[in-house]
C-alpha cells in the first residue's frame, strides 16, 4: 500500500500516525513548504515542492511519483487548499491515484460560507445571525444588520483568502463596532481578496460558549459510517493559530449530530466531513463544514476509531457497518500539565481520570517517532512555546 498525503502540518502528520498504526505504512507527504512536525518524523517520507499549488506543477509531481508505483497509490488532501486543487483536477490526478472527495458542486456550496448558510437555512439548521458583505455592500447600514457588538467577521471562501496574504492576517476577525468592522473589511479587500464576507453574531460572549468539533464519515453511497463528536477544552489563541485546538473531550452523538447527519446524506456528500460548533444557554450553532479531516484529526485515534481504516474501505467501496461508538478519551497537542493548569474547573476531574486511566492521548507522543533525537528536541520545544503561550493567556474560561 502507497499512501500520499497533500500537506506537511499537524493534519497530515495526524492521518500519517493512522496509516502507520492501523496498516504499518510510511506515507509520502507532498507539501510546499517544511514543517517541523512531519519533517522530523520518521514515519512519513517529505517532499517539498513550493509551487505545488499551481495546476501544471502539482499534477506533474504528483503522476511522476505515480507511475514509479507498482500499483496505484491512495492521495488524502490535507488542507482545504489541496483539497480544491484535487478538486480542479480530480479527471488528471484521478488516472493514477484513488482518493474520496465530494462531488465539485457539493464542494463548492459546502466551502463557500454564505451558501452553505443558504442550505442550512432552507434545512432548517441552526446557524448564528448572519449578514454577508461584499465590497459593494460594505455600508452602515449593512455592518449594524448583525446586531450587537463585538461580533464575529471572515471570508466567505477561505481558500481564496489565503491566497493574498498581507499584514495582520487572521483566520477570523472580532470587530468591536461597525467601524472597526468596516476597517478589518477594507484591508482585507485591499489586498485582492473578492469574495464575500461573513459578519456574524458573537456566540457566548464573556467565555460562556462551548466549542464542539464533529468528524463525519460517508462512504461512496452517501451513509455516514464513521462519527466522533469532540469537546475543545483548550483552544489557540495566537493570531496565526486562532481557532486551532490544543486539548479535546471525545463525547459522544448529540441530537444535532443525528440532523447533520440526515443532512449530509440527504444532499449526497461523500468523503470526509469536519463540522464546527459552538454552543450556549442550550442552544447550537453550526459555524462551518471542511471537506476533509480536521487539523486535529488525532482525535479520532484517541477516541478508538481508525481514520486510515474508514478511507482506505470507503475508497475501495467495501461493506462497512454505520458505527458512531467512541471511547471517552482526552487527546492533546501540548503537555498534560498545561492542559490540567487550563483546563475549567467543569472538566478537570475528568480530564484527571481519564489521564490516570490511559485514556489521554498526545499527537506529539506517537511512539515509533520518539527513536530519534532530532524528534525528541522538536517536540520539546514546540511543548514549551505552545505551552508558554498559552499560559500567558492565562487561566481559560471554567466551560
Amino acid at each position: 500500500m502507497r499512501v500520499v498525503l497533500l500537506g506537511g502540518d499537524l493534519n497530515a502528520y495526524a492521518v500519517a500516525i493512522s496509516f502507520h498504526e492501523t496498516f504499518g505504512v510510511r506515507s509520502t507527504v507532498f507539501c510546499r513548504y517544511p514543517c517541523g512536525i512531519t519533517s522530523t518524523s520518521s514515519i512519513v517520507c517529505v517532499r517539498v515542492i513550493p509551487s505545488l499549488l499551481e495546476d501544471s506543477v502539482g499534477t506533474e509531481a504528483l503522476i511522476g511519483f505515480a507511475k514509479k508505483e507498482s500499483e496505484m497509490p491512495y492521495l488524502i488532501p490535507c488542507g482545504d487548499w489541496y483539497v480544491s486543487f484535487l478538486d480542479r483536477n480530480r479527471d488528471t490526478i484521478g488516472a493514477y491515484y484513488k482518493f474520496l472527495i465530494p462531488p465539485s458542486d457539493i464542494l463548492a456550496t459546502v466551502t463557500e460560507k454564505a451558501s452553505f448558510y443558504a442550505l442550512l437555512s432552507r434545512e432548517g439548521l441552526p446557524y448564528p445571525k448572519t449578514v454577508v458583505l461584499t465590497k459593494e455592500t460594505l455600508t452602515l447600514t449593512r455592518l449594524l444588520a448583525v446586531g450587537d457588538y463585538p461580533a464575529v467577521l471572515k471570508p466567505s471562501n477561505s481558500t481564496a483568502y489565503y491566497a493574498h496574504p498581507f499584514e495582520g492576517m487572521r483566520k477570523v476577525y472580532f470587530p468591536r463596532c461597525p467601524k472597526d468592522a468596516l476597517s478589518i473589511a477594507e484591508r482585507i479587500y485591499e489586498s485582492g481578496y473578492n469574495g464575500a464576507l461573513i459578519l456574524q453574531r458573537r456566540i457566548g460572549k464573556g467565555g460562556t460558549a462551548i466549542a464542539r468539533t464533529l468528524t463525519l464519515c460517508l462512504d461512496k453511497e452517501s451513509r455516514v459510517r464513521r462519527g466522533v463528536l469532540g469537546e475543545i477544552l483548550i483552544e489557540e489563541t495566537a493570531a496565526g493559530a486562532r481557532g486551532n485546538y490544543a486539548a479535546i473531550l471525545s463525547r459522544p452523538p448529540d441530537a444535532l449530530t443525528c440532523r447533520i447527519i440526515s443532512l449530509l446524506e440527504k444532499m449526497k456528500y461523500v468523503g470526509l466531513a469536519n463540522v464546527d460548533i459552538l454552543s450556549d444557554q442550550d442552544a447550537s450553532y453550526i459555524l462551518e463544514l471542511n471537506p476533509r479531516q480536521g487539523r486535529s484529526a488525532d482525535y479520532l485515534r484517541a477516541a478508538g476509531v481508525s481514520l486510515a481504516r474508514f478511507l482506505i474501505d470507503a475508497i475501495e467501496g467495501r461493506p462497512m457497518v454505520t458505527d458512531l461508538s467512541s471511547r471517552a478519551s482526552v487527546w492533546h497537542a501540548v503537555p498534560m500539565a498545561t492542559v490540567m493548569h487550563l483546563v475549567g474547573k467543569a472538566h478537570k476531574k475528568t480530564v484527571a481520570r481519564l489521564a490516570r486511566e490511559g485514556r489521554a492521548t498526545s499527537v506529539f507522543s506517537y511512539k515509533e517517532d520518539q527513536k530519534n533525537i532530532k524528534r525528541r528536541i522538536y517536540v520539546a520545544i514546540h511543548a514549551i512555546r505552545r505551552s508558554s503561550a498559552l499560559r500567558r493567556r492565562g487561566k481559560s474560561d471554567d466551560r
